[in-house]
């Protein structure tokens, strides 16, 4: 599906053992994010690393501070025939970042946007604002080369929970990230294909998803058959249904057909 510059969060949380939490009221300050992540890309096939890279990020983040401390925010568009993500093709408009960080009560917002100025390049763009005062807190480029390197992960999850004033050290930041456990850029993208997939299948609730939908049972095979070494999907796969990897944010805009 084509990207949309709207988000409307509907507050719907989803963890990767497919569980939907009810509508319920404003969490306690304890339990609400400090960042809220809002992937973008500026090509429609880029969306994959969009999402991934955020989801890693947070991820990361919430695993070495113990609590939900980062969270992203996906969109899917539901049309009448199929249910699929609908990623915004710019970064998230300043009023609707802190539509967002204030719906789940975080402080601060993160835009993570990939941009690719050549078949060669693509970029990381990644902007942090505070909400209150929508001051930029961090910004920067992160430049990688899909085809020969992997996306630069590991200095900006350092970067975005440094900006986030986090206080973490880089050592736990990086601990059991799957971007640190293989250098095959083609088992990082299966893996974050199982993540999509996955998520989406719950999102969805019984509504078809098209035809690009592939089983994440066979996308974390593919993981693994291109990087044995990746420890985070082999645990997934013993574990099995109650495997658990993030959790996320998950909001529906409507689509015509």
């Amino acid at each position: 599906m084509r990207g949309v510059h709207g988000l409307v969060v509907l507050g719907l949380l989803f963890g990767l053992a497919c569980h939907r939490k009810s509508r319920q009221a404003p969490a306690p300050a304890a339990s609400r994010p400090t960042v809220v992540l809002l992937p973008s890309a500026g090509e429609p096939a880029d969306g994959l690393w969009a999402r991934g890279c955020a989801r890693l990020m947070a991820r990361q983040i919430d695993r070495a501070t113990g609590r939900d401390s980062a969270l992203v925010a996906l969109v899917l568009g539901a049309a009448s025939r199929r249910v699929g993500y609908a990623l915004p093709s710019a970064p998230v408009a300043l009023d609707q970042g802190v539509a967002a960080a204030k719906r789940y009560g975080a402080t601060l917002f993160a835009r993570v946007h990939i941009h690719s100025p050549s078949e060669d390049i693509k970029n990381i763009l990644m902007d942090v604002f505070d909400v209150a005062k929508l001051d930029t807190q961090f910004s920067r480029v992160y430049p990688w080369n899909p085809h020969t390197d992997m996306p630069p992960l590991r200095v900006a999850t350092i970067d975005l929970a440094g900006a986030s004033g986090l206080g973490v050290r880089a050592e736990a930041l990086l601990e059991g990230a799957p971007f640190v456990e293989t250098h095959n850029a083609a088992a990082l993208e299966a893996f974050l294909r199982y993540l999509d997939n996955l998520t989406l299948a719950a999102a969805a609730r019984g509504r078809p998803v098209g035809a690009s939908f592939r089983d994440p049972s066979e996308l974390l095979d593919a993981a693994l058959a291109a990087d044995p070494g990746l420890s985070t999907a082999r645990m997934i796969k013993a574990q099995g249904v109650g495997a658990h990897f993030d959790r996320v944010l998950v909001s529906e805009v409507p689509l015509k057909d």
